[in-house]
């Protein structure tokens, strides 16, 4: 097992850069990996990532063998690395918009929503990860509209005083936009909501209809105190101009 383990540490920096070495590898070690991803998956994850960077054909292969599921107790822990190898894989694969069926209605979809919803450390980076994820695809941003269980915590940096069970995805990735005291958070909101808009079954109308219903006062108390709340300003009105 140590020499296994060893093996494994090895593979990154065998195969970068080496589209047919990345392949045969895939080939040879990617069913290993998987059923033993739930244990090992600090271990595999960087071997996977070395292994499907900048080559669409390891990606076309990992994606379509079902091999997202794998995931699951990784993004379930929040673990960093693999959040970076979805963002990777969605973000830079040509077939990015075909591997968006194989999330649809996921396990693995459902956690990053769940994790982009509620207020934790790597908060940020799920929601920037829900936005690759539903980039460009009607039928997952209609999800985001639809009312889903609303996770809080004692330690976040938007306010959530207002926030029901039936809140949706939208509208909370909405007042962090705006109000979210984490500049990386505000941040990754603005590009959830870019994301959001390329491809919707609505219009940008509905977003500034959620804005006024929803957050019209919290909104209105921003632009009447515009002076000591520079950033919620300047994110409400990025919001307004896509």
């Amino acid at each position: 097992e140590a020499i296994q383990t060893q093996f494994f540490y090895f593979v990154p920096k065998f195969v970068q850069g080496n589209p047919d070495i990345q392949q045969l590898f895939v080939f040879n070690i990617l069913d290993t990996i998987s059923q033993n991803m739930k244990e090992k998956y600090k271990l595999y994850i960087p071997v996977i990532y070395s292994l499907l960077y900048n080559n669409n054909d390891t990606q076309k292969m990992f994606v379509e063998m079902n091999h997202l599921n794998d995931l699951v107790p990784a993004i379930q822990s929040s673990d960093e690395q693999a959040i970076d190898f979805l963002i990777m894989l969605f973000s830079t694969s040509n077939n990015a918009s075909k591997y968006r069926h194989f999330i649809l209605g996921s396990e693995l979809f459902q956690i990053v929503v769940t994790q982009a919803r509620a207020n934790t450390e790597k908060r940020s980076k799920f929601i920037r990860l829900l936005g690759w994820l539903i980039r460009g695809d009607s039928d997952l941003c209609a999800l985001m509209t639809e009312a889903t269980p609303t996770t809080n915590n004692a330690n976040s940096n938007t306010p959530n005083s207002n926030l029901t069970a039936t809140t949706t995805t939208l509208e909370i990735i909405l007042r962090t936009a705006i109000s979210s005291s984490d500049q990386e958070e505000r941040n990754s909101s603005l590009f959830f909501i870019e994301c959001y808009l390329i491809k919707s079954k609505v219009t940008p109308d509905f977003l500034a209809k959620t804005i006024c219903q929803k957050i019209g006062i919290e909104s209105s108390n921003m632009l009447l105190n515009f002076e000591s709340k520079p950033n919620e300003v300047s994110s409400l009105l990025l919001i307004a101009c896509d």
